[in-house]
């Protein structure tokens, strides 16, 4: 899960709340009812403005922003610019933020997936499909292959894990250059809490602030998903894998979302920070976690790399550090990582929990054996 700090504007059904007034390259704040974008001579954030109260003072080269200005509101500045966020009504913003709702969301949905999964592999062994024959039996010429085949044929000799592997990694690479092709519409798959919106907490798992960010999500991908799909918790079935990497990053994205009722905006404001309620967040790291604490689970004894390093850390020892390193960055902060700790702490902690109480038999089997006794009546 990657943050990214000032966010651009997602748009909001509550109207403008940060205004853009000068240019930041391809970022500014994202627009709330919340809080509002001023530009100002530069001061200190904790000292109060020199000027009149009743009206702030804009740079000549600036037009004036069509609001008004309420002279109890306090002003601070963003850190590494010349602009200022004014608090305007944090109780109305964290109303706005639905954690609640936004949370019995992300449970249903989360439900949901696991429950049409179920039912799709109930149909499925009920009903299978019949094995192709091989090109010799079923009469057709043999000869040269043509290079267009290769592809197909390659798909074909992979095995299922593989399959849901390489699909993953291909539609968030797709999804990041359809973020070339199209910012605006992509920015609006991000999720950001103070909107409220519920389709960003799954649309948010598939976008990725950089090629850095979806390389090395996409790096784990590979090299964790492949082992834990073919461990004794999913048996290489991938109805049952791809389930529980969709959920984990539902329940995960939310997560990173409730962090942000405990935070104190003004403080945060003081402090010279965007406050995290107004921080767009996305990426597949909150699953990718869960996959990984299902590893750990699965193979604690198994060596865990760590990148430029030359040496591995036994998992069953690697995984308590990693956890330990986001409680602290979702606690305290850690300057300089724009990083979701809570979503990456929720997903580790996902993985753990579904290995170590048997999801597979106490939550997946018995669905998948409802369907097929509801199938097989009818």
């Amino acid at each position: 899960m990657h943050l990214l700090q000032p966010a651009k504007h997602l748009g909001s059904p509550i109207g403008h709340a940060i205004r853009r007034l000068n240019s930041l390259g391809n970022h500014q704040l994202p627009c709330q009812t919340s809080i509002r974008l001023l530009r100002q001579t530069r001061l200190q954030h904790n000292r109060p403005p020199r000027h009149s109260q009743s009206e702030p003072i804009y740079n000549s080269r600036t037009q004036r922003p069509h609001i008004r200005h309420d002279p109890d509101h306090i002003v601070h500045r963003v850190p590494g610019t010349d602009q200022y966020i004014q608090d305007i009504n944090w109780e109305a913003a964290r109303k706005r933020a639905k954690y609640l709702r936004t949370g019995i969301f992300a449970v249903v949905f989360s439900a949901g997936i696991f429950i049409s999964a179920a039912w799709y592999q109930a149909k499925k062994e009920l009903h299978p499909k019949p094995a192709p024959a091989p090109a010799y039996f079923r009469g057709e010429r043999r000869g040269p292959i043509p290079i267009q085949e290769f592809p197909r044929l390659y798909w074909s000799t992979l095995d299922p894990i593989s399959k849901l592997s390489i699909g993953i990694i291909g539609v968030n690479g797709a999804n990041h250059l359809y973020g070339l092709l199209l910012p605006k519409q992509w920015l609006g798959m991000w999720h950001t809490p103070v909107n409220g919106t519920y389709r960003t907490l799954v649309s948010s798992i598939f976008v990725h602030g950089g090629f850095m960010h979806l390389g090395v999500n996409m790096w784990a991908c590979y090299n964790f998903l492949l082992p834990v799909g073919y461990s004794k918790l999913f048996e290489g079935n991938p109805a049952h894998t791809l389930s529980f990497f969709l959920a984990s990053g539902v329940l995960s994205s939310w997560a990173q979302h409730a962090v942000t009722r405990f935070e104190n905006a003004p403080k945060a404001l003081a402090a010279g920070r965007v406050p995290s309620i107004a921080i767009r967040s996305g990426g597949a790291s909150g699953a990718l976690f869960a996959v990984f604490g299902a590893f750990c689970m699965e193979y604690p004894n198994a060596g865990v790399g760590i990148i430029l390093l030359p040496f591995s850390v036994a998992a069953s020892s690697f995984l308590p550090f990693v956890m330990a390193f986001d409680a602290y960055g979702m606690v305290f902060g850690i300057r300089g990582l724009n990083l979701g700790h809570a979503a990456h702490l929720s997903g580790a902690l996902l993985g753990v929990g579904y290995s170590y109480f048997d999801g597979k038999n106490k939550i997946w089997k018995p669905l998948v054996l409802s369907f097929k006794g509801a199938m097989e009546k009818k």
